[in-house]
Formats: structure tokens, C-alpha cells, sequence
């Protein structure tokens, strides 16, 4: 999961309502979540034609396990992660 802004907007919309759209150049706060535990570390991208890079507090790359993965974009604000899981 990445902490992103998040802002409406009707840029580009035929139906004149108000859309979400993330903003996923700059840098927040990534949760990892695989076998039961959570890893928390850093995203990172200065284009959106560009990987996001995935760091740990200590700035060594953030290993993604193998296999499927799912990517959820959060409101930077609005993010509850519980601390206790191990």
C-alpha cells in the first residue's frame, strides 16, 4: 500500500463530476504486507514514466516477494495501519 495525496479533480471528465486522482510523483510512506507481517519503507518516483523505487528506514531496497502482487494507493491522510501485528 502507498501513502499518496489524493485530490478531485474534473480535468479531462465529459461528465462534469469531480473524480479522485493520486499523486504518484514525489515520495510517502509504502506498507508491505505478505505471511502474516508488515514491513514498512518508502516510495519514491520524480516521473510517472519511471518504477517506483521502494526503500527500508535505513534506505536499502525494499525486497518484494515473489509471485502476484496487488498495489493499493491510500490517502496519505487517511491511513490506519495497525502497529501491533509482528
Amino acid at each position: 500500500m502507498l501513502e499518496t495525496l489524493y485530490f478531485l479533480t474534473c480535468y479531462g471528465c465529459e461528465s462534469g463530476a469531480n473524480v479522485p486522482v493520486a499523486e504518484t510523483v514525489g515520495s510517502g510512506t509504502a506498507w508491505v504486507f505478505h505471511g502474516g507481517k508488515m514491513v514498512k519503507g518508502y516510495w519514491s518516483r520524480s516521473s510517472e514514466r519511471e518504477w517506483f523505487s521502494l526503500t527500508l528506514d535505513d534506505g536499502s531496497p525494499m525486497l518484494i516477494p515473489p509471485g502476484r502482487i496487488w498495489m493499493t494507493l491510500s490517502r496519505r491522510d487517511n491511513v490506519i495501519v495497525n502497529q501491533g501485528l509482528d
